[in-house]
């Protein structure tokens, strides 16, 4: 946590970064899309869910300290369409009006992140 916290500018408060990642993760989705997936067939989606699960966990190393680690577990419907639309147009003016604990400077899931990794993201069972 402290080691995302620094990267995303807010020092070592972890305890923001939490805040975020927790409403971000409640944050529910109402869906009623078309998209053309890789695949190049139409695909519709009307459904309502949230993005991911987000688990902090930690353990006792052997110096004394608590290792710490976040987990994302994307919920398989979000995941579906991550790996088969072509692209997913941002709302800019959805994300400006976001209130500032709400906002990441960098999303991991975006086409460019996953471009770059070229590895299907797959979900934890």
């Amino acid at each position: 946590l402290r080691e995302i916290a620094q990267e995303l500018g807010l020092g070592g408060n972890t305890n923001l970064l939490k805040k975020a990642l927790r409403q971000n993760a409640f944050a529910g989705i109402t869906a009623k899309v078309s998209y053309k997936a890789i695949d190049k067939t139409e695909r519709t989606l009307e459904a309502d869910f949230t993005r991911y699960s987000v688990i902090f966990t930690g353990e006792k190393l052997p110096n004394g300290l608590k290792a710490d680690a976040v987990y994302l577990i994307l919920n398989d419907i979000y995941l579906e369409v991550l790996n088969s639309a072509t692209r997913r147009p941002l709302d800019y003016n959805y994300l400006r009006d976001l209130s500032p604990g709400c906002k990441f400077h960098r999303n991991p899931f975006s086409d460019s992140a996953r471009k770059r990794s070229s590895i299907p993201l797959q979900s934890v069972r």
